[in-house]
């Protein structure tokens, strides 16, 4: 029982150092806060533990016996189905990570990997980033050329894709802040809300801001849509609000 539980905790601990780094590069890098929120990663990473750092482990002390003839096999198929499964959760991660968020019309949505991929956009060469890297703020405006915009509105107008897809129409993001502030969710639509007032006065007693220096930006992810805090002073974002407020809120 004792090597057993040596085997078990020597793999744990191996397993947990390389899976922890892993989710710490994600968290920190491909989704740092606001974009793991809306993201809808927790049962892909869960999956991930489950798998790398509780199955494998447990397996490990299942079969081990000191002296076993087969031992090394048992333990080379333990560890070559944890790294398949580690690396398909890796790639999956990855495909479904942001690379950009894009303002686009009235809300900041996401556009990740997979999907600049699949587009083989032609960016502009201030927006190719690494897709190893943190998204990229950008905003996304149509043509200013009439012919060019009607096109692109034809073009678009069955297939589904929005102007957050078409990195050929991003911008410089901090070229249009003032104009991002002005189309933000009015405070006062906030103020109507019963449970929107009630997450703003909680947020302000934590931040110890004053509700008219903010801005609210929809922030699109694959999980949920959440409403994006926005300092006016600094045009930082600095917070987010556990609020739809495409659907949360009234229109007026």
């Amino acid at each position: 029982m004792k090597n057993k539980l040596t085997a078990l905790l020597i793999h744990l601990i191996m397993s947990a150092i390389v899976v922890g780094l892993f989710l710490l590069f994600v968290t920190h890098v491909w989704y740092p806060a606001p974009y793991f929120e809306v993201s809808g990663l927790t049962p892909i990473l869960l999956m991930l533990v489950m798998v790398d750092v509780i199955l494998g482990p447990f397996l490990t002390f299942i079969v081990y016996k000191k002296g076993k003839k087969t031992l090394k096999f048992d333990l080379s198929v333990i560890v070559i189905t944890q790294l398949c499964a580690f690396s398909y959760g890796v790639y999956t991660i990855y495909q479904t990570h942001p690379v950009y968020a894009v303002y686009s019309y009235d809300r900041i949505a996401l556009v990740t990997a997979q999907t600049v991929a699949k587009k083989q956009a032609k960016f502009d060469q201030h927006f190719k980033v690494s897709s190893f890297g943190k998204p990229t703020l950008v905003y996304a405006t149509l043509p200013s050329d009439p012919a060019k915009r009607e096109a692109f509105v034809m073009e678009n107008a069955f297939s589904g894709d929005d102007l957050e897809f078409h990195p050929e129409y991003y911008q410089p993001l901090t070229e249009f802040t003032e104009d991002i502030l002005i189309e933000s969710i009015p405070l006062k639509r906030i103020q109507k809300s019963a449970k929107a007032n009630t997450l703003l006065n909680d947020f302000l007693k934590k931040t110890g801001k004053k509700a008219t220096s903010l801005a609210f930006i929809p922030l699109v992810g694959i999980a949920k849509t959440m409403t994006w805090v926005i300092d006016r002073e600094s045009k930082q974002p600095i917070g987010v609000l556990e609020l739809d407020p495409l659907t949360e809120l009234s229109s007026t």
